[in-house]
């Protein structure tokens, strides 16, 4: 099971111009619901979810967030996957009281179980490594971002 089971390459967004965190959420939610992977109950779930629970991580040079809700309204196992340019706030996970700017968004929409666990337990291997998360933020366009996703797992598959 890999990560591009899971992120397709019409589930990445590359924002340029500045955004609030829940309307990232909805951009790229949207990216979901449109290929019927979630209803859109379960992006207003995501958005209240972050709320109570913030998923900012302080990761070093590139800061991540991994919204998620529970699995209720999801059709389809997925992720999507946003790159912020400019940064957007997010509440750190660790500290809730302080804000992070994060340039990197996991939107995950898992199924239960183990499955879950899987693709969590792969996107914070993947979050871990800055040099590739700086090329994901460098990257010049969707498709870059996405060979660079298709690129770590062949080197994983190697191991």
């Amino acid at each position: 099971m890999s990560l591009s089971e899971y992120i397709g390459k019409d589930h990445i967004r590359i924002f340029e111009e500045h955004l609030e965190q829940s309307e990232l959420i909805r951009q790229l939610g949207d990216t979901l619901i449109q290929t019927g992977a979630v209803g859109t109950e379960y992006i207003e779930a995501v958005c209240v979810r972050e709320q109570s629970y913030p998923t900012g991580l302080l990761t070093g040079e590139v800061n991540v967030a991994i919204p998620h809700a529970d699995p209720l309204h999801v059709r389809k196992p997925t992720i999507a996957v946003g790159v912020a340019r400019q940064g957007v706030r997010f509440r750190n996970m660790a500290d809730p009281n302080h804000d992070l700017p994060v340039q990197v968004v996991f939107l995950l929409a898992p199924e239960r179980g183990e499955t879950q666990l899987i693709i969590l337990e792969q996107v914070m291997n993947l979050i871990q490594d800055q040099a590739n998360m700086r090329k994901i933020m460098d990257a010049q366009g969707t498709e870059e971002v996405w060979n660079v996703l298709a690129q770590l797992e062949q080197v994983e598959e190697k191991s």
